[in-house]
């Protein structure tokens, strides 16, 4: 499983509803996407060394970009408040049933849950807008330990946990599924302060098997079933 390699391009994605001043400041400035803008560059550095897959960052995409078709896998961290726009709302259902694949992440879970139930009501908006109501043909589902994401390119058992991981709600991520295709994962874990290392992540064996995490989320992205990366790049082998 590990002779995999190819290239693809990955973006963190944000909604213009996260901060007044959000699409202003580029994501450079404004408290939530800093987490992304320190996080993202690791994840990349991290699947350039460690396979035979060469990673690009793509601009910062807003929810409603059409450019967003062209990335297998996305990412958005939130812990304030936010509800996306119609017009985001049925960019990213069309994106995620097209074969995109999105990971969102509440990074400040340890001070609450406003990032969580916000990202839960996007899955909800975001699907609903395309014919797939909540409940009827999707839910949030914990994903088993033998889940392939766990074991696509590393043999991790569940989840890592970061330091800012709270056992007392949903400590494990869980899975948007979608006609037998994982389209998502929804988690509280705060991985993204994981893998940011350099700033205030984490250290040692535990940002190793955080890198791992997302090594293994970006090539089962790609390598599922009706993902992006087999109807748009040519890039990947094995």
């Amino acid at each position: 499983k590990k002779n995999i390699k190819g290239y693809f391009h990955l973006a963190a994605v944000y909604s213009v509803n996260m901060n007044a001043e959000l699409a202003m400041s580029r994501l450079k400035q404004i408290g939530v996407p800093n987490d992304a803008v320190w996080a993202i560059p690791h994840i990349v550095e991290a699947i350039n060394t460690h396979t035979n897959i060469k990673a690009y960052i793509e601009d910062f995409y807003t929810l409603d970009s059409k450019e967003l078709f062209k990335i297998p896998w996305a990412f958005i961290v939130a812990h304030k408040p936010f509800k996306i726009s119609e017009s985001e709302a049925n960019n990213l259902g069309k994106y995620l049933i097209s074969g995109g694949f999105l990971m969102a992440d509440d990074d400040w879970a340890c001070q609450g849950r406003s990032g969580d139930i916000s990202l839960r009501g996007m899955f909800k908006d975001a699907l609903g807008a395309v014919g797939k109501p909540y409940g009827a043909v999707w839910t949030f589902e914990p994903l088993p330990q033998d889940h392939p994401v766990y074991h696509c390119y590393f043999d991790l058992q569940g989840a890592p946990r970061t330091p800012w991981t709270r056992n007392d709600f949903n400590p494990e991520p869980e899975g948007i599924i979608l006609h037998d295709r994982l389209v998502a994962m929804h988690s509280t874990w705060d991985i993204v302060c994981g893998w940011e290392h350099r700033v205030h992540g984490c250290v040692g064996a535990q940002y190793q098997r955080v890198l791992q995490m997302g090594i293994n989320m970006l090539i089962f992205a790609m390598t599922q079933e009706g993902s992006i990366t087999h109807r748009v790049l040519s890039g990947v082998s094995y």
